[in-house]
């Protein structure tokens, strides 16, 4: 009967101990919820940053493009100032003498007016131009003259007006010289034969065969 109440306590002291005794591990924590909070100025650092590199993809697309433009646009004019370029004047020679044609009309000029001081090494690399390279400078010319036509259609014409009345001058020109000429050989031939009729000398009136 007197183990009854000791066994009781005995009881109750082990259910006292293990209430307070601490645990081997830790009791789980409660999830911890992050909420992100975005300051006003980091958006708009977001906002330059894409602004930013967007543009500098489009500048490297550009500059990309740009390149190639450039190149294209050299490769062809190298093929077009090669085609205008007659294979029988491609001589250093020939290039030396429209340089020194030109350096000369900048040397004649050059203690003249500015108008004439500008165009006469422009006349002189013309002239020597079409004299040591003539078939270039035709090639040239017939070259400009298509631009011309294509892109000045008014320039053109009056071009074309200007050069036709140059011709129609150059043509009266050679007329009159005919004309005076005739007339010469007419007036030499009449005192020829009036002076061998009045002195019975024969003279020589220098007429062209």
């Amino acid at each position: 009967m007197s183990s009854t109440p000791s066994a009781a306590t005995h009881e109750h002291s082990t259910q006292h101990i293990s209430r307070f005794k601490l645990p081997i591990y830790d009791e789980p924590s409660e999830e911890l919820v992050l909420i992100k909070t975005e300051l006003p100025l980091q958006a708009q650092v977001r906002t330059v940053r894409t602004e930013l590199e967007a543009f500098r993809k489009h500048l490297g697309v550009g500059t990309q493009n740009g390149l190639e433009r450039w190149l294209e646009v050299e490769k062809r004019v190298s093929e077009k100032v090669r085609s205008l370029v007659d294979e029988r004047e491609a001589t250093p020679t020939a290039a030396l003498y429209v340089a020194i044609g030109t350096l000369t009309g900048s040397i004649v000029s050059r203690r003249r007016a500015f108008p004439l001081r500008f165009l006469s090494p422009l006349a002189f690399f013309l002239v020597s131009s079409s004299q040591f390279v003539p078939h270039t400078s035709q090639n040239v010319k017939r070259y400009v003259f298509e631009l011309q036509d294509r892109h000045f259609p008014g320039s053109a014409r009056l071009r074309d007006q200007t050069t036709a009345r140059v011709m129609e001058g150059v043509e009266w020109a050679r007329a009159l010289k005919e004309r005076v000429w005739r007339r010469t050989e007419e007036a030499v031939r009449d005192g020829s034969g009036a002076v061998e009729r009045l002195s019975g000398l024969k003279v020589d009136s220098g007429r062209r065969s």
